[in-house]
């Protein structure tokens, strides 16, 4: 895995804010073309199908290189599994629990990033790393604490599933960026989804949306997904894995947000005040690291 300085610009936290917004507002349109029929393996497959056919036209248009050198091909097999890991996690979650409490859960993955960083480079954190640490934990203690009965089991650990591999991806896109443009790698790492969920879907153990309205949310879902993942490419080159997964932090308030206004979905305030505290400790983690 490479990791790249970066530089923490106005550029890289508009790209990583944009980035996190559009990924975030795939999850409750996730939720209603469920409604309308579909599942998450017909979801990941409609998506990677429109990220593949944007990017593909998008590369064409701009006259970029679609081949893989021999060099990418490690690293693109883990940006492909990783990105395999964060649909099937991160959409699965949002079909059994509430997207909101899906996104928090996930958010555990900057924190990740940070553990794994002090590990390839042999810093142990310090006592206030440590302490930002526990006090993301608390929030979630205090977000789930009193409704942890309600639940699904399999929906947390799918959410945690994406949280590793939202991790695997931070890690490695950056340094694959050195050997493939972006355009490229969106190409084939969405690629070699599809016939692995098209086999699934039309084997009968997945589905597509069953009316147009289905159709209509899966594609908003995967639109925003195509825009938010390209939009995390470019930030994890500009700004590095690291910084840039902290900044992703704004990912559950747009998942709340949006999920509130379409959905209908609320927290309460105990809820919300744990979230708060999750996120400003990822965030005061960040400026830890900086300094």
């Amino acid at each position: 895995m490479s990791m790249e300085p970066g530089r923490l610009t106005l550029g890289a936290v508009l790209l990583c804010i944009g980035g996190a917004f559009f990924l975030g507002l795939q999850i409750p349109f996730s939720k209603l073309a469920y409604a309308e029929g579909t599942d998450p393996f017909g979801l990941v497959l409609i998506r990677a199908a429109m990220a593949v056919l944007v990017f593909a036209v998008a590369g064409h248009l701009a006259r970029r290189s679609f081949a893989i050198p021999k060099p990418a091909w490690p690293a693109l097999i883990i940006v492909t599994l990783a990105n395999l890991g964060i649909a099937i996690g991160y959409l699965g979650a949002a079909a059994r629990i509430e997207g909101s409490l899906a996104a928090l859960i996930m958010y555990l993955f900057p924190i990740m990033v940070l553990i794994v960083d002090a590990v390839l480079h042999r810093r142990l954190p310090g006592p206030r790393r440590i302490g930002v640490g526990l006090g993301a934990f608390i929030g979630l203690a205090i977000v789930f604490g009193p409704a942890f009965q309600n639940l699904d089991p399999i929906g947390i650990a799918l959410t945690l599933l994406a949280a590793v591999s939202a991790t695997t991806f931070m890690l490695t896109a950056g340094g694959l960026q050195a050997h493939m443009n972006g355009l490229a790698l969106m190409v084939w790492s969405n690629l070699f989804h599809i016939p692995l969920f098209a086999a699934v879907v039309f084997g009968g153990a997945g589905s597509l949306p069953l009316y147009n309205d289905g159709w209509l949310y899966a594609g908003i879902a995967a639109a925003s997904f195509s825009l938010g993942l390209w939009l995390t490419f470019l930030a994890v080159r500009v700004a590095g894995g690291v910084r840039a997964s902290i900044i992703f932090n704004v990912e559950p308030v747009a998942v709340a947000m949006t999920s509130i206004i379409i959905l209908g979905e609320i927290l309460s305030l105990q809820q919300y005040l744990g979230m708060a505290l999750v996120i400003a400790c990822v965030t005061a983690a960040t400026a830890l690291r900086e300094q």
